[in-house]
């Protein structure tokens, strides 16, 4: 009487190997939709954080009846935005890392300062939000209200 071999368990090395080919093509197509995906969560937390913070300059200059409540941060990447009344510091907060901060026109930073009524002392301005190497970007538009407002797509500069 011939003994019957036990029942094969396990994968064959062809079904390992047309598995992990498998996996690798879709990882392929995969790849650049999750990196723009991530790139535009992260520009939008950045416009969001943002957003806040020049709600709160201009709240805070309501609030203490202040001709002299200013938000300032410097373009360039992760650059770090500061809200600021007279010269007490109000709020500072730190920017996201690879996020590049970018004023409309030149200087080195973006100030808006806000009076007692929650209106900009100067010009309206816009400030674009983008990630290097990306398609990626929002621009803040803040007007002469005080008021700001964030859109999708690059800055139009006069």
């Amino acid at each position: 009487m011939k003994a019957s071999s036990p029942p094969s368990r396990g994968f064959t090395l062809i079904e390992l190997l047309v598995t992990i080919v498998v996996v690798a093509i879709f990882s392929a197509i995969a790849g650049p939709a999750f990196r723009e995906m991530i790139a535009n969560q992260r520009v939008r937390s950045g416009t969001s954080a943002l957003n806040e913070s020049l709600w709160l300059a201009r709240s805070e200059a309501v609030k203490r009846n202040a001709d002299d409540v200013s938000f300032t941060v410097a373009n360039g990447t992760g650059s770090t935005w500061t809200v600021v009344a007279g010269v007490t510091p109000l709020h500072a907060q730190q920017g996201l890392s690879n996020v590049l901060w970018q004023k409309c026109g030149t200087g080195a930073s973006t100030v808006y300062t806000f009076n007692r009524y929650g209106r900009l002392t100067g010009g309206a301005g816009l400030m674009q939000v983008s990630i290097a190497d990306t398609n990626v970007h929002r621009c803040v538009t803040v007007s002469v209200s005080g008021r700001a407002t964030v859109a999708e797509g690059e800055c139009v500069c006069p």
